[in-house]
């Protein structure tokens, strides 16, 4: 997998936008902003090779979206067979699944009963 990301992709719109942001006051010279930028791609391309894990809740949870939305994740729930996909509620000591009851009411999981989660794997390329 090549460490470059492609131009006007929306991972490099995103570091365009971190870079011109207040919370980025810093004073770049051409060689410190080639770095930031090399690093950054060096991140990205780890990020995308390495296979997505179980990740034990007692070890971290997951983080929220760039627009602090919580992120989907898939989560193992205690006592059943197969991984619920859902999301830690950002507020809340709750898990909600995507899947409902009868009566489209949302299904609720305790903090106990999810043990670990793991982050959705990226969509195939050329998939629309």
């Amino acid at each position: 997998m090549s460490s470059e990301v492609k131009r006007g992709s929306a991972a490099e719109q995103a570091f365009e936008e971190w870079l011109g942001t207040e919370t980025c006051e810093v004073h770049w010279d051409e060689s410190a902003e080639k770095n930031a930028r090399y690093g950054w791609q060096a991140g990205i391309a780890y990020a995308l090779s390495v296979p997505p894990r179980w990740i034990a809740v007692s070890e971290r949870l997951p983080e929220l979206s760039v627009y602090g939305a919580p992120q989907m994740v898939l989560m193992a729930v205690v006592g059943r067979e197969l991984p619920e996909m859902g999301w830690k509620l950002a507020d809340e000591c709750k898990w909600q699944s995507v899947e409902t009851e009868p009566c489209d009411m949302p299904i609720y999981f305790d903090m106990d009963q999810i043990t670990h989660w793991m982050p959705l794997p990226q969509s195939p390329k050329g998939a629309k």
